[in-house]
């Protein structure tokens, strides 16, 4: 399931949904599309850009900081820190936090902050305003392969980002 299959897959109906905009590699992309919508730029690829553009959605962001070690099953992957800011640049909580991690066997995990554990595998941990910690036990059920995962912060702040990690398999 692609970035947009997550994020459609919300229901939740905070914003419209819409395609569109520019990315020539020059210049910042264009959004296109009416206030309040979220525009997908660029070519097509696991990991997309995203804008939410228009007064319904102020321009927040999320960033993954740090990287990702070589992972097998057995492991537990820590995905990289997620730091979510506000319109004004400051660290922010959102009023929801969720985390989907698509499996290579097709099935998802659903982290939400505040019903997900806060610590241990396949937990979400909260280490000081704007910042959190997301952690995913990796099993044979769950495959062998590339994860693909996406943050999502709704409520005061709304934002979305997407990465994606891969897990190999134990050597004979």
């Amino acid at each position: 399931m692609s970035l947009w299959g997550l994020l459609t897959g919300l229901g939740h109906g905070l914003v419209s949904w819409g395609l569109g905009g520019s990315d020539d590699g020059d210049e910042p992309p264009t959004p296109t599309g009416a206030p309040g919508t979220i525009a997908f730029v660029g070519r097509a690829s696991p990991v997309n850009r995203i804008i939410i553009s228009g007064a319904a959605a102020p321009a927040c962001t999320i960033a993954l900081v740090g990287t990702m070690s070589r992972l097998n099953p057995g492991d537990i992957a820590r995905l990289p820190t997620i730091e979510i800011r506000d319109e004004d640049g400051a660290l922010a909580d959102p009023t929801t936090l969720t985390i989907r991690v698509r499996t290579p066997l097709g099935s998802t995990i659903e982290l939400v902050y505040g019903t997900a554990p806060t610590s241990g595998p396949d937990s979400v941990t909260r280490t000081s305003a704007g910042v959190y910690v997301a952690r995913v036990r990796i099993t044979e059920e769950r495959g062998v392969g590339v994860y693909g995962y996406s943050v999502i912060a709704t409520g005061d702040v709304e934002a979305a980002e997407s990465g994606n990690f891969t897990v190999y398999a134990l050597a004979a």
